[in-house]
């Protein structure tokens, strides 16, 4: 069984299936295509075992956010009447039979009554680049240094300037969408920051020298002055 505890929360399945239908809600999914869609991946009906925490997690939280249908809110109470939760801690200790006793009545007390007004759900956002394909950006290099680790490297180009290309940008989606800069680095470090005439000349680094401006490079390009050229 893979729950680590009586709160209906406390269960691999119904975490589970809370959060994939938030996610699917917060991306602007319909409720009832999110419910298509995760049928499709769960085949909660196929789960003897844990497949009835599918519906009631479902039924909770439409409950929660004032869309439950009614006969979803007839199968949730017509699960919780078969005693099939009963079944599943039949093995446990009484103590702990007994609160997850109370934590099911409250969700069927719960389920028998009328929604209060729908929780709020702030939507993901898309969190655009103020940058463009083809722009040339200025970047001073941060300070890297592991004493803590027993090295004595230490990023040698602290406070210097390079520049660097946007040639491509991709998605990352970690609730709200970033696009993240894909960018060719010029092969050239300065005290001062690049001129255009400069960099017309100067080839970029190749193959792994090649930087994405992701979270783990935020050491070495920590600080975008302003562009040199923006298309």
């Amino acid at each position: 069984m893979g729950a680590w505890g009586t709160g209906f929360y406390s269960d691999d399945t119904t975490s589970d299936v809370r959060d994939t239908y938030l996610d699917l809600l917060r991306k602007r999914v319909p409720p009832e295509e999110a419910v298509a869609q995760m049928l499709e991946e769960w085949k909660p009906d196929r789960d003897e075992e844990c497949g009835y925490l599918f519906w009631l997690t479902i039924a909770l939280l439409q409950w929660e956010y004032g869309h439950l249908p009614q006969e979803r809110r007839e199968k949730a109470l017509a699960i919780l009447a078969s005693g099939v939760d009963e079944a599943r801690w039949a093995e446990v200790r009484p103590r702990d039979r007994e609160k997850r006793r109370e934590v099911m009545a409250k969700l069927e007390e719960k389920l028998r009554s009328e929604p209060a007004e729908g929780k709020k759900l702030r939507p993901y956002t898309h969190k655009g680049l103020p940058w463009k394909v083809g722009d040339v950006l200025s970047l001073r290099l941060g300070r890297e240094c592991e004493p803590w680790r027993g090295s004595t490297f230490c990023w040698p180009f602290d406070d210097l300037y390079t520049a660097v290309l946007i040639v491509d940008s991709w998605e990352e989606d970690v609730g709200d969408i970033y696009d993240i800069p894909v960018v060719a680095v010029y092969d050239w470090v300065g005290a001062e920051e690049a001129v255009m005439e400069d960099l017309a000349v100067t080839p970029f680094l190749r193959g792994d020298d090649w930087f994405r401006g992701t979270e783990e490079h935020k050491w070495y390009f920590h600080s975008v002055d302003h562009p040199l050229r923006q298309d």
